[in-house]
């Protein structure tokens, strides 16, 4: 009981002593014939000990607040440190002696405060920006176990399967009740996945960028288009597989093989063929 009891004075010492909007009983209500109130200088005293930070104290943690506002919160302070320090150098080189005795440091001061109100502007426009350029139809949201911004919902697992993959390239698709842009999308990166997918989300590039070097110019073109779709994008996987333009993984696999076996067979062939393109050169 006793952390229960200590927040319970500090909220009565902290509502005693408000200025505007504090307790308002009347002199001769039980409250006020106790300890704490009869003795004004205790709870002055008791006053100057409150907390004068939510976001830091020994006793207790604010919960349920994100990262970035205690972030914003140290971004908010740093105009108003930067000119202490330069004021306290400026008095240390004896520039300056004090605030009131130097036009110079009024000078400097209103230089400084035109740079804090940049600053603050600034800052008002990250809060109000969207934290990564996301598609239309997709809503950026904050991931808790990356502690960032990403388009990409909390868990999202990358395909397995090639035919899959394809499709998610190019195409929209939805994880749970969340939607997905295209993971060839500018907002997507290795920083929006699990450490456990880093090794996935590079077999998933490697794949992807081999065969859009087969892909012709149409071939091209219609999986990029504002329109596209999932059945789209599978015919043109599926005709790529039938006339074997995808190389190793057309020969002899099937359309679903998975993504790990076919980066080993796209990336044996491409170092292959640079092999072969060297010893040529050499002869």
């Amino acid at each position: 009981m006793i952390p229960v009891c200590r927040m319970a004075l500090a909220s009565v010492v902290y509502h005693a002593t408000q200025a505007e909007g504090g307790f308002d009983f009347e002199p001769d209500h039980e409250l006020m014939k106790s300890a704490l109130f009869c003795d004004r200088e205790l709870l002055e005293r008791l006053r100057l000990k409150l907390n004068t930070d939510l976001y830091k104290s020994d006793h207790m943690t604010a919960t349920g607040i994100p990262p970035y506002v205690c972030l914003f919160m140290e971004i908010a302070g740093i105009p108003a440190k930067v000119k202490e320090a330069f004021v306290e150098v400026l008095r240390g080189v004896n520039i300056i002696p004090r605030a009131d005795e130097s036009a110079l440091l009024q000078l400097v001061m209103s230089k400084l405060t035109g740079i804090e109100a940049r600053l603050t502007t600034s800052d008002v426009q990250q809060r109000a920006a969207p934290r990564c350029e996301a598609p239309a139809g997709v809503q950026a949201v904050y991931n808790s176990k990356l502690k960032r911004y990403t388009c990409l919902p909390e868990g999202y697992k990358l395909p397995e399967k090639v035919i899959d993959l394809f499709n998610h390239w190019f195409c929209a698709s939805t994880y749970g009740a969340s939607n997905v842009p295209p993971l060839r999308s500018a907002c997507v990166s290795v920083l929006d996945f699990d450490p456990s997918q880093h090794r996935a989300w590079s077999d998933c590039k490697t794949v992807m960028r081999i065969l859009q070097q087969k892909m012709d110019a149409d071939m091209l073109q219609v999986c990029t288009s504002d329109v596209v779709s999932a059945a789209v994008c599978t015919r043109v996987y599926a005709n790529g597989m039938r006339a074997k333009i995808w190389g190793a993984i057309s020969e002899g696999h099937h359309a679903r093989m998975k993504v790990s076996y076919a980066c080993k067979l796209l990336k044996g062939v491409e170092g292959m063929k640079k092999r072969v393109s060297k010893r040529a050169c050499a002869e």
